[in-house]
This record gives structure tokens, sequence and C-alpha cells, in this order.
């Protein structure tokens, strides 16, 4: 995990397959799949779906599909030829890297190829052109704006002939729509994935299952386990603590303390330090998006805090959106909360570099 360095959680070990509602853009009609069945046909006899959109609220696992779909096309020895394994190369962007490039090409070149890698742009672009392609792109609402050539992509302007998926959260693609095949949201854990989770997650760790065990058992933060990313700091927690939540409110007490000490011990500063220089003016940007009625910071707001960083711009919009949709329920939305929440995704990820 980016902002806990010494947790390090293997794909492979602790993934658990998600499910995704499916509604086609032409028909009102939804089904089912698992992601294994992505990049093939949902009825028989229909063509294979080229261009796809996946949505679904932050910390759900959109990212986190993303991973595993380009590391199991990478695990090509197995045989495998449908699906994600069908692609001669898969390409995996995030849609900040798309940001002023010139040309696909030049964005590969910058964030994906060593930089002694000998192939030029013109070559690189011909490569796609020959092989059958599949560009995954995460986090469209992270990077939406001032950003033609992932428009130009999407819009089948350039390279109109390769496969795409995006992911973004809800309610950002309204007026593209038309250019995507299928439209996919990422379904929350039901209680055999959160079990699976859970079980995972502690195998990885090498700790008893018996120490996870009061996670399902607390009614009160039964809809936090339905979202990955909440529990697997729900997981966390049990590790450094011995975690007696009642409470959402007081899962985010100790939340924040889990995180202020982290930030604390990767930025080797003070806890004085870490009230002055970072919480302060974040405290100031979340009263404010509150009474603006907004769940999400932008890089303006940074600016003006003193703040900027593109790392904290990205990672703090889907964070706080995410406290904000999976955690804040009902209209009795408390104000300190709120603060709460902005503040401890926020410095997570603020001079993370």
């Amino acid at each position: 995990m980016p902002w806990v360095q010494r947790v390090r959680l293997s794909l492979n070990d602790v993934y658990v397959d998600r499910n995704l509602k499916v509604t086609t853009t032409h028909k009102s009609e939804e089904t089912q799949i698992s992601t294994d069945q992505l990049f093939e046909p949902i009825k028989e006899g229909q063509k294979i779906p080229r261009r796809l959109l996946i949505e679904g609220n932050p910390g759900n696992g959109k990212s986190t599909i993303c991973d595993w779909l380009a590391y199991k096309w990478s695990q090509l020895s197995n045989g495998e030829t449908r699906g994600i394994c069908s692609f001669d190369l898969v390409i995996y962007l995030h849609a900040k890297h798309l940001k002023d490039q010139t040309t696909i090409a030049d964005a590969i070149k910058s964030h994906l190829l060593p930089e002694d890698f000998d192939i030029s742009s013109c070559r690189l672009t011909e490569v796609l052109k020959a092989k059958y392609v599949l560009f995954i792109v995460d986090g469209f609402d992270e990077a939406c704006s001032e950003n033609p050539l992932l428009e130009q992509l999407i819009e089948r302007n350039i390279l109109r002939h390769t496969n795409i998926l995006l992911t973004s959260r809800r309610g950002f693609l309204q007026e593209k729509l038309k250019y995507f095949d299928l439209i996919f949201e990422v379904e929350d854990y039901d209680e055999q994935q959160q079990l699976k989770h859970i079980e995972r997650f502690a195998e990885h760790q090498k700790l008893p299952m018996s120490q996870f065990k009061s996670l399902l058992e607390v009614n009160e933060v039964e809809n936090l386990c339905k979202n990955p990313l909440h529990l697997t700091l729900l997981c966390l927690l049990h590790i450094e603590t011995d975690v007696r939540t009642r409470t959402q409110t007081e899962l985010y007490s100790e939340i924040h303390g889990f995180i202020l000490r982290k930030v604390i011990e990767r930025m080797k500063l003070t806890e004085e330090d870490i009230e002055h220089r970072l919480l302060r003016p974040l405290y100031q940007l979340a009263f404010e998006a509150f009474e603006n009625g907004e769940d999400v910071l932008h890089e303006r707001d940074f600016e003006r805090a003193g703040l900027l960083s593109e790392e904290a711009t990205s990672k703090t919009a889907t964070m706080s959106s995410l406290v904000a949709d999976a955690i804040l329920q009902g209209p009795l939305q408390n104000l300190l909360r709120v603060c709460v929440s902005f503040v401890d995704q926020s410095i997570l990820c603020t001079r993370q570099a």
C-alpha cells in the first residue's frame, strides 16, 4: 500500500474476484458477470465487446481489477486464449499519464518504458496499429479535465481499432457513454467475498483467522466491510491494535490515530508539525467543502491552501469522495466526521514522494 510502505500485499495472494453488473449501452437490460468474463460475449452469438467502461464508488476495487487483469495477461504461459489473454499487447496507463502528451506512443515511452529503450514514437505507433491491443486506462475521473489525448482515444479519433477498458467514478462520462459497448458497475462485496478477503489477508500476513473474527460480527461496521478498501483498513487496524470498534465514529477515530502514526513515521515530523503544516490547512479545506456541499478536493483547492501536489490532488480526490460516498450515509452527516475523513485521507497522500 503506497501510504503504508511496510505493508506489502501480494495481488496474487489477496485478490478476490469481483462481481460486475452489466448494462448495455443499447438496451436497458442488466446481468452480472465476474472479472474473468470480461472481453467475452455476454450472450451466445453476440460479438466480443471491445470498448468497456467500469464505474464504481471510490475504494470499491476498480484499480485493483485493472491490476489483476494486467497481471493475468502477463501470465500467458497458462495457455488461456480467451478474454484478457486474447490480446497481443496490454497497455496499462493511468488517465493522468495521457495529460500533456502529444501521442499515445509518447505517453507509453514516458511512463512505461525505460529511458534507454531504443524505439521511436513512430515505430511504437506502427506496432500499436499492427497488433491486437488493449488499453487499460484507470482513473478517468481523476484526470478528465484538459486531457485531449484521452478524449481522442475514447472517441475513436486515434487508434480507433484498438480495444479499451476505462475506469471511473459514476457520472463523469454521461456524454461519452455512446462510445462504449458495455458499461459495468462494480458490485459491493457480498458476505462470501468479505470472508475470503479476510482469510486471504490473514494468510498473507501469517496471522490466525481468529484475530479478525470480530470484523464480521459487529453490525455497526457491516456496510464498511462491503468496501474492499475499508475492509483492508479494518484488517490493518486489527494488526496494529486490539480494536473493539462498535460504531462508525469509533472506527474513524481508530483510523485517524492509525493514519496519523503512519504519517508521523513516514514524514519524520512531530505531531505538532503535522498539525501546523498539514492538518490546519486541510481542516479549512474540509470546512469549506462541507459548506459548499462538495465531497472532492480539486487542484485549485490545494493550490489555494499552499498544498499543491499532483500525487495529493489525484489520490485525495478519490479517497475523500470514497469516505463521503461510502461511509457518510443519510441526511445527518456530521461536520466533524467530514473534516476527519477529509483530513485522514488527505494526509496519506500529501507530500508522499
